[in-house]
Formats: structure tokens, sequence, C-alpha cells
């Protein structure tokens, strides 16, 4: 708001009624000639001899001539160069003569008071009137600004790169967003808690699942008023990810059976992604391979090296929802076959109807379904289904059509020739010439081949190089080449170009989706289901009669003769043959796929059958979400669960968050930690500021440098021999486990019995490690530290001589108690006696300060055991084949390897020769 100078002129730029007329007029610039003089005249006003103007400082046209003003075509008002402020100064405002009160002369003193209250009321209702005003205001600027909220997903497609698919999820989601409620709570002066409304919530999970970074922004555009990022993951830790079937599925489909008109027809889909091999050390679990309803297989120690997936895909609607993973290292026919039935049964006690499995090649699953009933033994009566174990319904088997392709291009390209029925030639090398002479000419024929497909053992597992490959495309790039240019060395390629054509065709068959396409890519219905089922049956037939050529050498050796060389040449048919997986899986989608028809289409279950929905490509988009959001592409197994987690959280598989917490109901008193008893007992709680600092900040610098010094320490606990040298680095470990404690204690008194500032023998690392941020330990604390180092030890050591030791090991339980019981009638935290005589004797605090050390320490320990059990990742090569696999084929870049000044360098060509006597290469030039 801006006010005038001047004493006693009230005119502002807001609440002056006559506005319109009065304008504002700055200082003018340092130096110019008036300046001085429009300062005297305003310090003379105001009796202010030290007082100067700022950038602030107006004076308003009131205190000017009419003839100082002139305005412009455009409506501004300006003042002349020779314009002096006070020509025409406003009258001061007279003095007020206060008159006696006769009243109290007059009237009685309760009359007086009831005409003073009465008085009182319009002053109030004009202060009520002056409220309502701002708040209307601030309701104005509200809402604005939750119109921004739709105008704020540009910014974040420009900032963080979101695409339009998740920019349009979200905009949906931010037209019902009650962002201005919220907002409006969170100006308000209370301190009552609200809770979020369930858009806002959904809108926030929908947002920071696609992009952490996009909602960290967005939160601090609405000045906090959507939930914290911290908020959202105790939501994320509300949901039980365990493995096994997770039962917040079922319920929500059960939601989902109970409000849907139509019955809920869904595919199941089953399959495996690899995991890290890694051992992790979590004090809620012991062991390391939990699959979950199922019986443990194998060796106790088996390292879960992959999960198994099952996955929900409904066949009328837009939506999926996974069922539950099992970790293992490798899991046999038998126990999928046992999951699977499991599954199943738990579906129809929801109420979903399941009349479809799918999954991939891996002859484990073929092994599966077969022990489930299906007969896959005699490829030309093919059984591909199995009986519902609930409903006994039929379920149909199919294989995954982006396999199915994959693993005919790898037979395709192994075997090099095939023959089809009429004995014409299906050739590899036609594929080979067609990639050269492309790449030779720097020509395409509309086809997408590049020397990669042809060359795809670097990449086998994408789908597109196998279906861009046996596509509608190359089949005609092939009949250009040989009916219109006469290209010899593409001669003879009608056979290629129908098995091109075949297998492009049943690939769209196996991959329809939408009911605006036409052809093979429209999903099965009424109209078209003839059509193609007919096509199904000469493919059938056409897989069938495929054949391969086999060759045998036999060499015959006789006496005073040579040796001759007899070749025994015999066909044989593909399906037959070893790699018949690829084909085998083909005639199983086709027959499967017919009786899903006659099933569901033709009851009017559904009105069309959308074979896309069959495929396991919604598994893999959500094992690409894991990926994501647990922040590693080779996640390891709490990696994974922290991600599904995050999925679920995500799909919306609870009805709603009620609560911005979630109570604890559950834990008994035994398996509290000691810091929590200590807390929850603690007479007086710390309140200085240094506690608070450490308390609200997040992890320091000097924080890391004790983990990491801790982790390079503990290495050589395991190997160090010399007693002095392992005595100081327990020494340094417990001066860490001090700066723990110290940080979630709140009892004054066992704080001051953790940390010293006495300088003890055992201190020395601590003293060459510290920078100012490390604690330096007591007596006692050094004491405990140790004793449990040997409990450690003695553990390890006794590692290997009984069947339970490894799990005896692992368990932090007992190493708890086995250091406990040899401080029983010890002197250790002798200060705390009297402190400890304040609490009930299941709550002493010199007890569970013992027990809270050991627990931590023993923390440590376990941690770095877990981490450098394996060894694996120490000879891994994977950073290394992860650069090379990313600068592979740049011929521009060159890798030159220095001795011990540099280690990488990256230059072009024509620069090597120049950086050569620069660096002592000695020869070692690397170029990738």
């Amino acid at each position: 708001m801006t006010t005038c100078v001047f004493r006693y002129c009230k005119n502002t730029s807001r609440n002056n009624k006559d506005s319109s007329c009065i304008s504002f007029h700055r200082f003018a610039h340092p130096g110019h000639p008036k300046r001085d003089e429009w300062i005297r005249i305003v310090q003379k006003d105001r009796s202010e001899d030290s007082w100067l103007p700022t950038k602030y400082s107006f004076i308003c046209s009131a205190h000017f001539q009419a003839s100082d003003l002139y305005t412009t075509k455009t409506g501004k008002r300006f003042l002349k160069k020779s314009a002096i402020p006070a020509k025409n100064p406003l009258p001061a405002p007279t003095p007020k003569i206060i008159m006696p009160n006769y009243k109290s002369l007059l009237y009685p003193p309760r009359i007086i008071k009831l005409e003073e209250d009465s008085s009182k009321v319009p002053a109030a209702k004009k202060e009520s009137s002056k409220k309502n005003i701002r708040l209307q205001r601030e309701n104005e600027c509200l809402k604005k600004k939750t119109k921004k909220l739709t105008s704020i997903m540009k910014q974040l497609k420009e900032k963080f790169g979101i695409d339009k698919q998740i920019k349009n999820q979200l905009f949906k989601q931010a037209k019902v967003v009650e962002i201005y409620c919220n907002t409006l709570q969170k100006k308000r002066k209370s301190r009552k808690k609200s809770q979020y409304a369930p858009s806002i919530r959904k809108f926030a999970l929908t947002c920071n699942y696609y992009s952490p970074a996009a909602y960290k922004y967005v939160h601090k555009f609405f000045q906090n008023a959507l939930p914290h990022p911290r908020a959202l993951s105790k939501w994320y830790g509300s949901i039980n990810a365990e493995p096994g079937f997770t039962n917040e599925c079922f319920k929500n489909l059960e939601l989902k059976f109970y409000s849907s008109s139509k019955p809920v027809v869904c595919s199941l889909v089953f399959g495996e992604m690899t995991l890290r091999k890694q051992k992790l050390f979590k004090e809620k679990k012991l062991g390391y391979v939990n699959f979950g309803d199922c019986p443990i297989e194998g060796q106790e120690e088996a390292v879960a090296t992959q999960v198994l997936v099952f996955m929900l895909v409904s066949l009328s609607e837009n939506w999926k929802i996974p069922l539950g993973y099992f970790l293992a290292a490798g899991i046999s026919a038998d126990t999928k076959a046992s999951l699977i039935r499991i599954c199943l049964i738990k579906c129809s006690e929801v109420g979903v109807f399941v009349p479809s499995v799918t999954f991939d090649g891996c002859p484990a699953n073929f092994q599966a379904v077969e022990k489930l009933g299906c007969n896959f033994a005699d490829v030309d009566n093919l059984k591909t289904y199995f009986i519902h174990p609930s409903t006994l319904d039929k379920v149909y088997v199919l294989v995954d059509p982006c396999h199915i392709i994959k693993l005919i291009r790898n037979t395709f390209e192994n075997k090099k020739i095939l023959y089809d029925e009429d004995g014409q030639l299906i050739k590899w090398q036609l594929l080979v010439n067609l990639t050269r002479l492309q790449q030779s000419r720097r020509l395409n024929f509309a086809n997408k081949v590049t020397p990669r497909y042809i060359d795809f053992r670097n990449q086998v597992l994408k789908a597109k190089l196998a279906t861009q490959l046996l596509s509608k495309s190359v089949a005609n790039a092939l009949i250009l080449y040989d009916k219109e240019l006469k290209f010899s060395q593409f001669r003879n390629s009608v056979g290629t170009v129908k098995f091109i054509t075949t297998m492009n065709y049943l690939f769209d068959v196996l991959n329809s989706r939408s009911c605006h396409f036409y052809g093979y890519k429209r999903p099965l219905d009424s109209n078209n289901s003839q059509e193609i089922f007919d096509f199904l049956d000469n493919v059938k037939t056409y897989i069938g009669r495929l054949r391969f050529r086999l060759k045998k050498r036999r060499q015959i050796r006789m006496p005073n003769r040579e040796p001759r060389v007899l070749i025994n040449i015999s066909e044989k048919r593909i399906v037959e043959s070893k790699n018949n997986t690829g084909f085998v899986g083909a005639l199983i989608c086709i027959q499967s796929l017919k009786g899903l028809y006659t099933m569901l289409v033709e009851k009017s279950v559904i009105k069309y059958l959308s074979t896309y929905r069959l495929s396991q490509d919604h598994l893999h988009l959500f094992f690409g979400c894991i990926r994501r959001n647990s922040n590693n592409n080779n996640p390891n197994a709490l990696q994974y669960r922290a991600g599904y987690k995050k999925a679920l959280n995500h799909l919306e598989l609870r009805s709603s968050f009620t609560e911005n917490c979630i109570p604890l109901d559950n834990f008994t008193i035994s398996n509290s930690s000691s810091v929590d008893v200590i807390n929850d007992t603690a007479i007086m709680n710390r309140h200085d500021e240094e506690f608070q600092i450490v308390e609200n900040e997040r992890t320091l610098d000097s924080d890391r440098l004790a983990e990491t010094n801790c982790i390079i320490l503990a290495d050589r606990l395991n190997t160090e021999q010399l007693t002095t040298v392992r005595k100081l680095i327990v020494g340094y470990l417990s001066g860490y486990v001090s700066r723990k404690l110290n940080k979630e204690l709140k009892c004054e008194e066992c704080v001051s019995s953790l940390v010293t500032s006495v300088r003890i023998w055992h201190h020395k690392l601590i003293h060459l490690k510290d920078m100012g941020g490390l604690c330096y330990s007591t007596e006692d604390v050094y004491k405990i530290c140790l004793k449990t180092e040997t409990i450690i030890r003695h553990l390890i050591k006794y590692k290997g001589h009984g069947k339970n030791c490894p799990r005896t090991f692992r368990n932090k339980k007992t190493i708890v108690s086995n250091t406990l019981k040899t401080f029983i009638n010890s002197d250790i935290f002798d200060s705390l006696y009297l402190h400890s005589l304040q609490q009930p004797a299941t709550l002493n605090h010199r007890t569970h300060l013992i027990r809270a050390v050991i627990e931590e320490y023993a923390k440590i320990r376990l941690h770095h055991k877990a981490t450098t059990d394996l060894q694996i990742h120490c000879s891994t090569k994977r950073q290394k084949l992860t650069k090379l696999i990313l600068f592979e084929g740049k011929s521009d870049i060159h890798y030159v390897a220095a001795p011990s000044d540099f280690t990488r360098v990256m230059m072009k060509n024509g620069d090597i020769e120049k950086m050569l006597p620069i660096f002592n290469l000695r020869n070692k030039l690397c170029a990738v």
C-alpha cells in the first residue's frame, strides 16, 4: 500500500475515497537539483531534520498545484520538472476539546454503563465487517491459486519431463482437488490437526508415484498445503507387503465384486523377475528365502535370486492388480502348480471369474500346468485347459505372444533354413542380405531392420527386435528386391516371405487391443470371428508342417584305406525338435483362443475378446514400475518390497486413509525397543538447544563420515589379529553407538552416562578421525561394545560346527541375551544405580541402557556381515559392461587408460596422437 510522506496526510492507494483523482510521485534521483528542495520541505513539515527519503517514499498529488501536473493520452499523470510540493499544504487537524461529562451528575451509573455498551456495538460491527472483507480477499486469492493447479501441469512437463498420459491423469484429478479448503485450514491459527481430503491424498500419491521431484515442487508451490513427502512414506507403510498373497488386494477385489453390476472376469498372469543376489540384515526377519504361504524348499541359507509375481488383468475393464509375490532361489513345477491352485481358489472366494492363465516359455511353467491337468505330449492333440479347483470350470492356458515371437525368431536364426509344406525354402540369409544391402546403400525400404536386429544376442529379450524383423514391412522389402529389382541374392524368397507374413499376422491376432483397428488387429467378436478362426486353422496346419533338415556325419575307417565320411540327411518337423517351444506355444494359444471365445463371447459374458489383455505385457510394465520405485534397475529383496508397497498405494488398494498414522497395537512389551522404554519412563525430557537441532536435522555430513568409517573398520575386525588394533576399532564404534543413542534418548541422566569429555586410551582412533562432530564414549560403553564383539566373534568362529549356527549368529536377540548375561551383578553404569531405583524392575533404565548399547553395536556388525558374506559384488563386471554397452558403436569416442594420474580420458579420433606425448600411456590404448 502506497502512502504520502507528509504529516497528517491520509491519502493512500487503497483506502482513499478519491483515489481516482490522487496520484503518487517518487522523489527525484540523487543529483537532481529539485531533490534537496523537496527533502527540506518534507523535513520542515515533519519537524524531522534527519529525515531522508527511501525508494518507497511518495508524495501525493494533493500537495502540488494543478498547473504542476499534466496527463498523457493513456491517462497517466506526471509532474513537471519545475514542480515543488507543499504549495497548497493540507490544513493541520484541530485539537479536540474534551468537555466534562455532565451525565455522571444527572444519571445513575447503571444507565451510563448501558449507554456506553450500546455505543460500542457499531464499532464491533465495523470491525467484523473489516474482518469479513479480509477473509473474502483471502478466499479470492486461494481460489486463484486453486485454479493454478491445472496450469501447473505445463510446468511439470517442461521441468520434469512428465509425458502426456501422466499429465492427463494428473489433470483429471486436479479438477476435483479440494486444495482451497485445505489451504484455508493451514492458514488458521488453530493447532487442531485436520485430515486431508480423499481427493488431496489421491492427487498427492499419484504425483509422487510418477515423479517425487515434481511432487516436491508442487508441495512448495502451494505453501506446504499438500501432505509432506514424509507423510506419504508413512501412508506407504500402512500396507502389508510381505512375501505371499497380499490380503488387501483380495479385499479390494471383493469390494469390486459387490459394487459391480457385471461379472468380474480377469486373466491370471504370473512370471518371474530377477533379483540381485544379496544377503540383507533386517531386525524383524530371520532367514533368507520366504515363500509366504508355501513351505520352504532347499537349503536354509539359500539366497533369493528371483521373485514370482501373480497379477490379475481385467478382460472387460481397464485395470490390473497384483495379488502377491514369492521370493525364491528357483521354484519347482510342483510349487508353481500349488501356488496357481491356491491363487485360483482365493480369486473364486472373492467372486472373481478367472478363465485363463498366462505364462512365459520357461519349461517349469509348462510342467506346472501339466500337473494341473494339461497335456502337451502329443502336439497334434493338445489339451490346453485344466479344471478349476473350486468352480470346476475350464481354465485355458496361454503362452505370452511376445515370448512366442522371440522364440520363433531364435529358432529361425539357429536352424538357418526351414522348409514349408510346399517345399519352399525359408532362409535366414535373406534377412542378413537385406540388412547388409540397406547398410551399404544407406537406404531402408520402409522397414526398421538394422544390424542389431540380426545380431540380437546382446539384446535377446527385446520383443521389438523380433516383431519388427518378422513384420510385413520386411516381407514387402524382400518382394521388392526379388520381383521388382531382380537382385540375385534375393532369389526364391517366396517361402521366406510367406513365413514372415504368417508370423506377423499371427502376432497381430494374439496382440489385438482396440475395436477401432481393422483386419487381424481387431479384437475377436461376432463380426470377425469366422475370418480369424479360418486364418488360425491355416496357421496351425502351416506350423505343423514346417520342417528342417538334420545332417548327421559318420566317419568309416577301413584297414589300408582312407577314412570315408558319410552324411545322412533326414527331415524332421520343427514342432518335434528341441527348439520347439515357440511353435508349440503358438499352437497352444490358437487352441485356447477358440475355447475362450466360446466360453466368454458366445455366452455373452463379455462383448469382445481383446487378446492383449491375455499377455504378460502388464506384468512386465509392473516390473518396470517396481524398478523405478525401488531406485534400482536390479533391486534386491528389500528394494523390491519397498517398490511393491509403493505400487500398491498408487493402485489405491486401501479403501481410505482414515488416519494420519496407524496405531501399533499388536506389539507386545517384550518386543519393544529399549530406547522407547527409556523415553516413555523418563521423568524429565531433554530440552537443550543442541538436542533439538540434532533432532530436527537430517543426517549430517559427520554422520555419513562416521557410518563410512564404521563399515571400513568393521571389515578389519573379522581379519585383524592384533588385539590392540581390534580394541581401538571397537572404541571407535563405541563412540558411534554413543552418538546414535545420544540423539534418540530423552533421559538426561542416561545420556550423561554415554559421553565423556575425558580422553581415554581407546579414544585414539576417534581423535584421529574427529573433525568436530564425533562423540567420545565412556568406559562403560566401551566395555559393553567390547564384550558384544567377543560374543559375535565367538559365534562367527562357531559357525559351521552345527546346523543352527548360521541362524543363531544372525539372530540379534541371541546376541543380546548372551551379552546381557555377562553383566549380571557388574559395575557397568554404576552411576545410574540411584536413578534406576526410581523405575519399576521391568523398566529399569540401567538394564535397558545396556541392552540399547548392545543392540546398536550388534546392528552395525550384522549389517556389515550381511553385505560382505557373499562377496559377489567384488568380482562383478556389471558397471564395466554397462559402460561398454552404453558407448559401444560410437566410433568417434575412445578410452585412454593412464597408469595413475588419470583413470579415463575421452577424446576425438584426431586428438589421440596429440595427447599421447602428454600422458605416459605405455601403449595402453583401448578403443571401444
